[in-house]
């Protein structure tokens, strides 16, 4: 059976012990763009708080990064048991009851960076090509991050400055829309800071596994309804928030009250008297 990187992490830490060491630090092979500065920041925080088990990065969307981070040698018996179990999720251990588990956010979009998923050469010039482009439009362009405007006519494209577009327009005639993944929420955002009015009518999807769709739903202050970890793409997430929606809305226009369905709800007094009273003393 392939146990992958939890049995990799099992091997080591029973090699450590061998050896007399408290635990080791794991980097995988698909994360070329790995600094010493993750290592000096995961250190910091093994030395802040030297109880815990493990400290795993954390990107700033969030994300946690289960297989770069230091382990202790005292996880191997938790380990072992998923292991025996057929359990060969990272996360699984990540989150184990018996675990005390160092979240180590990154600081800064380079060392986001730093944390990208590289698997084959071809996805590393891609990445490379890609973080040039936009290094060299935002040095040659220089757009106004205070100015939506100004952003979309020199980084935007079509479809995000017609989406942004589209989202005023329904904001305009009391419509609400629903965001997708990243491409929309960014338009989303545009929207918003041309027009602040546009942010009662949205709503948040599903939680794309784009990192930079956090930090523009974060600027929204607006949480996604699920989180599927869904990576189709092509507007996937928009009709099952939609029924969802359709089904709250059911809920609010057709479900009986307690007077309508003929209920006594007379033991909710003592309640609504509580109530009463905390909101007469609130406003004393």
């Amino acid at each position: 059976a392939f146990i992958g990187p939890l049995g990799g992490i099992y091997t080591g830490l029973k090699q450590c012990v061998r050896d007399g060491l408290d635990g080791m630090y794991i980097v995988p092979v698909d994360l070329p763009l790995f600094e010493s500065g993750l290592f000096e920041l995961t250190a910091e925080a093994v030395r802040a708080k030297p109880q815990a088990d493990m400290y795993l990065l954390v990107s700033s969307d969030g994300r946690i990064h289960p297989a770069a981070g230091y382990y202790r040698t005292r996880v191997i018996d938790t380990a072992a048991e998923l292991i025996s179990r057929h359990d060969y999720r990272l996360m699984s251990l990540v989150r184990h009851p018996a675990l005390a588990a160092v979240f180590v956010h990154t600081g800064n979009p380079e060392q986001d960076r730093m944390l990208f998923n590289v698997n084959t050469p071809a996805d590393y010039e891609a990445l490379i090509r890609k973080t040039e482009v936009i290094r060299k439009a935002l040095e040659e362009r220089c757009p106004d991050k205070a100015d939506p405007i100004d952003v979309l006519a020199k980084v935007g494209g079509y479809d995000i400055a017609a989406m942004a577009g589209a989202f005023i327009g329904c904001a305009a005639r009391r419509i609400p829309a629903v965001i997708d993944g990243f491409i929309s929420v960014v338009a989303a955002l545009c929207a918003v800071r041309l027009c602040p009015n546009v942010r009662p009518y949205l709503f948040a999807s599903h939680q794309s596994c784009e990192k930079g769709y956090r930090i523009a739903a974060d600027e929204l202050g607006l949480k996604p309804l699920f989180d599927l970890e869904m990576r189709l793409g092509e507007g996937s997430g928009c009709p099952i928030a939609m029924k969802i929606i359709d089904f709250a809305c059911a809920v609010m226009e057709k479900m009986a009250t307690f007077e309508e369905a003929d209920i006594d709800d007379s033991y909710l007094d003592e309640l609504r008297r509580e109530n009463a009273a905390g909101a007469k003393g609130g406003k004393q």
